[in-house]
């Protein structure tokens, strides 16, 4: 043996195909990502470049190419069930979940290298604004991004940041379709919710793109803790502008809309100095942060569709998870000046359950469950939002029981003033035209403190719009103290009934001594048993 030769030792055959097997062993599969083009979902593969990578010598390997390339053919058959590398452009595919988006242009506005990097720095300012950071966002030309997310991220969290495009706009109401506050118009105002007409849409003469970004935040509401606001105000001369727009606008609707939904429809008191305000609603904290992150960062140049969900590299379903949409309840536009936002509702009752004035519910239902409050006690609130709903699916949709309404006025006898008074007499009004119990789900969710304002007649009117009432009518009736007298004489009866608290409730004419659900379910339960059925309540 020459001790001299310094040439590699060169490789036997076995020692060949046993590296060869052990890199078909490591191989991955490639998964192509599914592509959705305007014709229809086509799937479109990606190119791969990979290497084979051996510590053993390469001398006498040629002999061998051949055979190689028939196992790879032959083991590439069974690579399916395994994750492959991503390359030559496609995602990366790091340890945790990945999603991938397409950029939605149009035949007037293709997508673009400038589209693809506005999106991507968009989508990583709203990850990060809500804690959720990015392990990466990776561009995938022409038009498609691929977000890395760390395992154990809140996926569905993260898709509602992503998924909404942001498109914010203020449009005035046409006052001679949709009257105002002093005059209804021909078509109702829209609910929050609900979808704006495209062409009214586009009339829109303030949007998103004015406001000042330093300025839009998110914050726990001053008056009602737990529940968050978005504050914004308008930039530059836009804040004088809309200052003078409002100010030619008295009591006029306009909506406060995102993505082609109505987030609110305000009517606009005065002018709105500054042009500052708050969006509010049942916002929690993650809500509130999420809507402040559309607003902040601007709206995406065009929808993004998700095309495909990866775990480890690995898709996840063969087609694209649904968008995810923002559930948060949106609720109004407040102005700088006001008593406070009118806010929308997040728990209704359902229509379509029989009612009668202040009555829910089968007047053939065996039991009756009579209910006193005070629209500015919070315990009263507290029983509407919690325990009603409770009752009316377990017991008055079915037949069994029936639900009446009573007004005892504390909150005013004890502070002095008269907002309880007024809003139970609005309520009466609304009843008037057969909305006693959507009106009232309004005033829950703009209960706030006592005396605040929150119930003067200005924006018990303004609830009124918001409910879809004719408010030439409703205003009439609240200004004439139609029923004024009898909320006061119902009250006064309270005491005589043995009603010494609120919210009360009786079953059956026999008084229950707690409101929570379990108390008032088991007196509900007796009083069916007992087939015992008092007369009617008063409505």
């Amino acid at each position: 043996m020459n001790t001299n030769d310094t040439r590699p030792i060169e490789p036997s055959d076995d020692e060949i195909l046993a590296g060869v097997h052990r890199h078909l062993t490591d191989a991955e599969p490639l998964i192509p990502l599914t592509k959705a083009w305007a014709g229809g979902d086509v799937t479109r593969p990606r190119e791969v470049r990979t290497s084979v990578r051996s510590r053993v010598g390469f001398g006498g390997f040629a002999p061998f190419v051949a055979i190689a390339a028939v196992l790879v053919i032959v083991v590439g058959a069974g690579l399916g069930s395994r994750s492959f590398g991503w390359g030559g452009g496609g995602p990366t595919g790091p340890t945790g979940y990945t999603i991938v988006y397409q950029l939605q242009g149009t035949a007037a506005h293709p997508v673009t290298q400038a589209d693809l990097d506005t999106t991507a720095s968009v989508l990583e300012e709203r990850l990060n604004s809500i804690s959720i950071g990015a392990q990466s966002i990776e561009k995938l030309p022409p038009d498609e991004l691929a977000v890395h997310l760390p395992l154990g991220s809140n996926v569905e969290i993260a898709r509602q940041v992503l998924d909404v495009t942001g498109q914010l706009a203020f449009v005035l109401l046409p006052k001679a379709t949709y009257g105002d506050v002093t005059s209804p118009g021909s078509v109702a105002v829209p609910v929050a919710g609900s979808s704006l007409d495209p062409a009214l849409l586009a009339t829109a003469e303030f949007t998103g793109a004015d406001l000042d970004p330093n300025a839009i935040s998110a914050s726990e509401g001053p008056v009602s803790p737990g529940f968050w606001v978005i504050n914004f105000a308008f930039g530059g001369t836009k804040a004088s502008e809309f200052e003078a727009w409002s100010g030619r606008h008295i009591n006029e609707y306009f909506a406060i809309v995102l993505d082609g939904r109505v987030m609110s429809v305000p009517y606009i008191k005065s002018a709105i100095v500054g042009g500052s305000g708050q969006i509010s609603g049942d916002f929690n904290e993650a809500g509130a942060k999420l809507v402040a992150a559309y607003l902040r960062y601007g709206p995406l140049p065009c929808p993004v569709q998700e095309v495909s969900f990866l775990v480890d590299g690995v898709v996840q379903t063969s087609q694209p998870s649904p968008p995810v949409s923002v559930t948060v309840t949106l609720g109004t536009f407040a102005a700088a000046d006001s008593n406070g936002p009118i806010v929308a509702p997040s728990v209704t009752t359902p229509t379509d359950i029989p009612s009668s004035g202040r009555t829910l519910g089968s007047p053939s239902a065996p039991v009756t469950i009579d209910i006193w409050i005070d629209y500015q006690d919070p315990n009263s609130r507290d029983f509407e939002l919690q325990i009603m709903p409770q009752l009316i699916e377990r017991y008055v949709r079915p037949g069994k029981a029936r639900i009446v309404v009573h007004d005892m006025i504390v909150i005013d006898v004890i502070g002095g003033g008269v907002e309880s008074a007024h809003a139970a007499a609005a309520a009466r009004c609304a009843g008037d035209q057969g909305k006693f119990w959507q009106y009232q789900d309004w005033l829950w969710a703009n209960q706030e403190r006592e005396g605040s304002g929150t119930f003067s007649d200005d924006r018990l009117i303004g609830l009124a719009g918001n409910v879809g009432l004719d408010t030439q009518a409703f205003s009439q009736c609240l200004t004439d103290g139609t029923h004024a007298a009898e909320v006061q004489a119902e009250s006064s009866a309270a005491g005589s009934a043995g009603i010494t608290g609120i919210p009360a409730i009786k079953v059956n004419g026999a008084l229950v001594q707690s409101y929570d659900f379990e108390t008032v379910s088991a007196a509900i339960e007796a009083a069916a048993a007992s087939s015992s059925v008092a007369p009617a309540s008063p409505r």
